[in-house]
């Protein structure tokens, strides 16, 4: 449906297409995905005659960013398979750029599709790509110029900082992620720090293993380690998270509160406004974020990177977050309410 609505807005000349879908299956929002697919997309963009000569001259773009984020492994495989069916049907008329990490299922979809619709696919792996280096590059280039102009300490800054060789060496570091650029910029763009010293930690920190992903774990455990909040509950705050993640895939979007901040502060004998407190040394990791639907505000981590990182012991170390660790510390907590007769309500 938003597809189908953006599309409409894109390509004017397919709303009366599109419309009579609806008319013709007042229902269609609640048919299976092939259907919505066929019925709102698929069809008005090929029966569609534009009005004006160039409105289909180029395709439209249709970007679907971290499909790996998807937890539900037949869900992104029928999406893709969706899409991979009609390709030969749209004539060109929408390009799809899916981006993800490579995952074993999608890997697998994408190169068997490959080898059926050789013209209408393109496999790009980012993984050594020259351009990507450049490409974080330029970003990290521009983030410095706007910190530099920006930054409450900019008054400070020594002459010709950043230098070249500061640039060249993140660059390496990144091996051409910018999940590792985002995170150093956030980290050092902090108002409450000299980005400076900052800058000196992340270039000094040493990865311990050679995995893709060490130099953004070494960059992870400096950031958790300097927190000047007590590690033991931030492994715990992570840990209610990363069990509220779990239980939403499985269970109901309404188990959505166990990460509010309001529950949280509750179950983890924590003041009202000491969970934000908490997380003030970790904005560039993890923040509260309070919905337009919602007066309660939860915790939300920026980048799925750092929730992998948290879920494997061999890489977060005192910070593991597992939902054993958030069972054991909210029954605790529990337990310490019930006998000093204190009744915990969370609403």
């Amino acid at each position: 449906m938003t597809l189908a609505y953006q599309i409409a807005r894109s390509i004017p000349d397919t709303l009366p297409s599109i419309a009579r879908a609806l008319e013709n299956d007042p229902l269609i929002g609640s048919r299976s995905l092939q259907k919505q697919f066929d019925a709102l997309i698929v069809g008005p963009l090929v029966h569609t005659n534009p009005s004006e000569p160039d409105t289909l001259s180029r395709p439209l773009l249709i970007i679907i960013d971290g499909l790996d984020e998807c937890h539900d492994h037949k869900e992104r495989i029928l999406a893709l398979n969706i899409m991979f069916d009609a390709l030969p049907h749209l004539h060109g008329r929408i390009k799809f750029l899916v981006v993800s990490r490579p995952e074993y299922d999608i890997e697998r979809s994408f190169e068997s599709a490959a080898r059926q619709l050789e013209p209408h696919i393109n496999i790009i792996g980012l993984l050594g790509d020259l351009q990507a280096y450049d490409d974080v590059r330029i970003y990290l280039c521009d983030s410095f110029v706007r910190i530099k102009q920006m930054h409450p300490h900019r008054k400070h800054f020594t002459s010709g900082w950043p230098s070249d060789d500061a640039i060249d060496k993140l660059v390496e570091k990144s091996s051409g992620h910018f999940i590792y650029a985002s995170t150093v910029v956030k980290y050092i763009e902090n108002d409450f720090d000299n980005p400076q010293k900052c800058l000196d930690i992340v270039i000094n920190l040493r990865p311990t293993s050679r995995n893709p992903y060490a130099a953004l774990d070494a960059l992870y455990l400096s950031i958790l380690s300097s927190s000047r909040t007590d590690h033991t509950l931030l492994g715990n705050i992570f840990s209610i998270v990363t069990l509220d993640g779990q239980f939403c895939t499985k269970l109901t979007r309404d188990i959505g509160r166990l990460k509010s901040d309001r529950f949280m502060e509750c179950v983890l004998l924590l003041n009202p406004g000491e969970l934000r407190l908490a997380l003030l040394d970790l904005k560039s990791l993890v923040g509260l974020s309070i919905p337009s639907y919602s007066t309660l505000g939860f915790v939300e981590f920026w980048h799925k990177s750092f929730s992998d990182f948290l879920l494997d012991p061999s890489r977060s170390g005192e910070f593991y977050s597992s939902s054993a660790r958030a069972c054991t510390a909210m029954a605790k907590s529990c337990l310490q309410l019930l006998s000093d007769g204190t009744e915990l309500l969370v609403r």
